[in-house]
């Protein structure tokens, strides 16, 4: 990784190439990843981060806020 970040490339083919030689050394001894948030925590972050956007002004292409909708209603149901 660390050549990726700090090298110096010369052409788009070089980058390239580094990258996938990283994940090629990375895919031989592959970790599996934990995680350790609760689904609760990552959707609430994720309901304040549509609340944010709502705020600001965004509206979604099917001009629903659908996913939002989603969350609370899970959370809703959570709390019960």
């Amino acid at each position: 990784m660390k050549r990726i970040r700090r090298g110096v490339f010369h052409s788009v083919v070089e980058l390239q190439q580094a990258i996938r030689e990283y994940i090629y050394q990375h895919n031989k001894n592959p970790k599996p990843y934990l995680w350790t948030a609760k689904a609760r925590d990552i959707l609430e972050k994720v309901k304040r981060a549509w609340a944010a956007l709502k705020a600001r002004g965004y509206v979604p292409k099917n001009q629903t806020f659908a996913a939002l909708q989603s969350i609370d209603r899970r959370l809703s149901a959570d709390a019960t």
